[in-house]
């Protein structure tokens, strides 16, 4: 876990959103490479999302965020499934090419969407993001970086196997 020092801003913020899983056959799972151009960050490393995700806005619940975000992430609007729920909660800092420097707590309070196959074509990704990958649920666990999300991910894979009936 990151410390804050004394040139940093500490920020706190509440996100909510929704891991994309695809009904089918094999279940799979959509992960999401950021565009750090568009945030201004300074560095080039690849981060990713394991779902679409953003801050709350003014009067605006969980599932309204949710499924705003992911309307303007993913380019349309799937169900949101607020049956599961899945928070992450993490620290992290971050440099911007403005020369501000935050020290970041979040929480992010995950839903789910299932999307069909058909569905993947429908995506037309906003600027937050360079691209994204389908990935077997298997494959996903290996891509991801933080055991947070790994665990999401398990939890949503038992999720679907209950209430969907995937294999």
């Amino acid at each position: 876990m990151a410390k804050s020092n004394s040139h940093q801003k500490d920020v706190t913020t509440v996100s909510a959103g929704a891991v994309i899983c695809i009904n089918g056959k094999e279940p799979k799972v959509l992960l999401f490479v950021q565009n750090n151009a568009f945030y201004k960050r300074t560095h080039n490393q690849e981060v990713i999302d394991i779902g679409l995700k953003g801050k709350l806005e003014e009067n605006e619940d969980m599932i309204e965020a949710a499924k705003r975000e992911v309307k303007q992430e993913l380019g349309f609007s799937p169900a949101i499934d607020t049956n599961f729920k899945s928070i992450k909660n993490y620290e992290f800092d971050e440099t911007y090419t403005t020369g501000e420097s935050l020290h970041i707590k979040k929480s992010v309070i995950y839903f789910l969407a299932v999307i069909h196959e058909n569905d993947v074509k429908r995506i037309a990704l906003s600027e937050e993001h360079l691209r994204y990958e389908v990935l077997s649920i298997k494959d996903a666990m290996k891509r991801l970086k933080f055991e947070d999300d790994r665990n999401i991910l398990s939890q949503a894979e038992l999720y679907l196997k209950e209430r969907y009936k995937v294999s």
